[in-house]
């Protein structure tokens, strides 16, 4: 499903707590990115307030591989590769332990 853009949007939506102000981040972090994006909509967000996006590329050129989830509009596309790496990671840390190999899930 995830593969064939069959995952509503909505369902793919991450959620982290800003350890910071989205300005105090030196690095280009995925939840300041989308932090600073409802920053320059008026939304003001601070250090341990809650940030919701979807990934859209894979590239961070200027911001946009992130799209906070109150700007995300009907035709947005979510970026399939980083979310099938991030299904795989968190399948590995549950099956490891338990003698499975995740890469064995298709």
């Amino acid at each position: 499903m995830l593969r064939n853009n069959q995952v509503a949007v909505e369902d793919l939506i991450i959620q982290k707590v800003l350890s910071k102000s989205p300005s105090k981040y030196k690095h280009n972090v995925v939840q300041a990115l989308a932090a600073r994006q409802l920053d320059k909509e008026g939304l003001r967000l601070n250090a341990g307030e809650t940030v919701r996006y979807i990934i859209t590329d894979d590239r961070c050129r200027s911001g946009s591989c992130v799209t906070a989830a109150e700007l995300i509009e009907a035709d947005i596309e979510y970026n399939i590769v980083e979310y099938t790496r991030l299904l795989r990671n968190t399948a590995s840390t549950i099956l490891t332990p338990l003698g499975m190999d995740p890469m064995d899930i298709d």
